[in-house]
């Protein structure tokens, strides 16, 4: 063997490239564990370091409480895998009291595990028992099982698990706490938190959602955030999606995080005042100095705008749902459009999604002009307006919105009224925005005169369109014009069930002939 492969340096390298493509939790590559295993009993000078790479990323307990004595526990299925149908859940319970022996093993590979990513879509999942959690944290009630783990990632499913095995999980290593719940009771929630609190002061990537977020005592809940923040000073990713609102301690607490880059999802209360949200969210006095990914909701669109001009640092990408479903003044949509003009986010910002329910009254022009705001955004890429306002933007304003937006790649524009975008309005996108690749909007399409095209001005990108509730005339005339601006245009997504369907059921054929055509040709 050549001598540096007896350097450990050179084996954790190599061994750290072994993971499976097949085996992921969230989009996260997990360890080829066949191949490590196998690399572990081949040689003794790789054994340690194949072990350590090998145990590294676990996706359950299982394994580890299996490497205690056989006589200790046992497997079994049950008849009903869970609420969400997991296929062939499988249980692992203790059929006698604990003792020292039995945790020679498990001390020596327990160190080793520094990500446990739990997840409730792995095959045939193993789930400790809940009387697990309790014999081993009554046998050791302050030891944490897994003393050197970094990131802690798991989906609770079973409402009595999350009672014990969080708990016994947190650790003062921890700097990645991501947690799903589902159906959780109403105090379990807070006094989890509050535990982290108390025993993981290092975190810096916190994720926490619940599949009900009513069943939470908010007060609580809220409680329990502000003292999490208070003691962890190192916060980079705060993400909370429990529609919970948020109190003004939490805000205020996440304000002075100096590390804090993504914040999701702020829910502000009702009744804040400008100069509440003036104080909270003002960053000229170092307050989310870091800040570059935000999603907050706000019960309106003043109380939005304000938030957006208080917070004057140059955002990446900002998500914002507005949901009072109440009728709203013009004034109020131009006022929240224009907080993004003059921002610091202007050269910076390159996601935007506007998502809400508020009726605005008022005319067409000036709905149209309070949505002219956002051609200030020159380096967007990603637009997404889910508003039923929306539906008052036509073809004047998207020639407007194409030259301000080069670098555009995505664009949806959302609503359920009769659309006032045409197929020929898609031209000036065409012309300008040569990155477009994602594009969901409603149009009424009608065939247009090719001269509209500039010769060889088509796009190559867009394969599928989105075309939801978009009204049709003429559709052989609209597919020429279609596969003229998308020439590898392929499939066509639409939902109209009055009398466009038959129309783009007709375009659609003639796509599939068309690509079959290629095919033979």
């Amino acid at each position: 063997m050549h001598p540096c492969l007896n350097l450990t340096e050179i084996q954790a390298v190599i061994f750290g490239h072994l993971s499976n493509p097949d085996l992921q939790v969230n989009g996260d590559p997990l360890p080829d564990f066949a191949t490590l295993a196998s690399v572990a009993r081949t040689c003794t000078a790789f054994t340690e370091v194949a072990l350590d790479a090998l145990w590294r990323d676990q996706t359950s307990l299982a394994p580890l409480l299996q490497v205690m004595p056989a006589d200790l526990w046992l497997l079994r299925i049950e008849a009903q895998a869970s609420t969400w149908e997991v296929p062939r859940l499988k249980i692992l319970t203790f059929v006698r009291d604990l003792q020292e022996a039995d945790w020679s093993r498990f001390d020596y590979y327990a160190p080793k595990i520094r990500r446990l990513l739990g997840s409730m879509f792995t095959s045939e999942p193993v789930y400790p028992d809940e009387t697990v959690f309790h014999s081993l944290r009554s046998y050791r009630p302050s030891h944490p099982l897994l003393p050197n783990l970094a990131t802690l990632h798991i989906h609770i499913i079973h409402p009595k698990h999350f009672q014990r095995m969080p708990l016994m999980l947190l650790s003062p290593t921890i700097t990645t706490l991501d947690i799903f719940v589902l159906d959780p009771h109403p105090h379990e929630v807070p006094a989890f938190l509050s535990d982290a609190a108390r025993t993981c002061p290092d975190i810096r990537n916190f994720r926490f959602r619940v599949s009900v977020p009513a069943v939470i005592d908010t007060l609580a809940f809220n409680e329990a955030l502000a003292a999490l923040l208070g003691t962890t000073h190192n916060v980079e990713v705060f993400d909370i999606h429990t529609r919970v609102p948020t109190t003004s301690d939490v805000i205020w607490q996440l304000g002075n995080s100096a590390a804090l880059c993504r914040c999701e999802t702020i829910s502000l209360p009702p009744g804040l005042g400008g100069s509440e949200i003036q104080r909270f969210f003002s960053s000229g006095q170092g307050r989310f100095s870091k800040l570059r990914h935000f999603v907050f909701e706000a019960p309106d669109l003043d109380m939005a705008a304000d938030v957006i001009a208080a917070l004057q640092c140059p955002l990446k990408s900002l998500h914002t749902y507005v949901g009072k479903q109440v009728l709203q003044p013009h004034s109020a949509l131009a006022r929240f459009m224009a907080s993004f003009e003059r921002h610091r986010c202007v050269s910076s910002l390159t996601t935007l999604s506007i998502t809400g329910s508020p009726e605005i009254d008022g005319p067409s022009d000036s709905i149209r002009g309070a949505f002219r705001s956002l051609f200030s955004l020159a380096a967007l890429k990603s637009l997404h307006l889910r508003l039923s306002c929306a539906s008052e933007l036509d073809d004047d304003w998207l020639a407007g919105a194409a030259p301000a937006w080069p670098r555009l790649r995505e664009l949806l524009i959302y609503h359920s009224d009769p659309p006032k975008v045409t197929l020929a309005g898609l031209i000036p996108l065409i012309r300008h925005c040569p990155r477009l690749s994602d594009f969901w909007i409603s149009i009424a399409a009608r065939p247009f005169d090719s001269d509209l095209l500039l010769p060889g001005i088509c796009n190559t990108r867009i394969a599928t369109l989105d075309l939801n509730l978009s009204t049709i005339v003429a559709p052989v005339g609209v597919f020429r014009c279609l596969v003229l601006m998308f020439p590898k245009l392929k499939t066509i997504f639409y939902f109209d069930e009055g009398e466009g369907e038959e129309g783009w059921a007709r375009v659609s054929s003639l796509l599939k002939e068309s690509m079959e055509d290629e095919d033979e040709g």
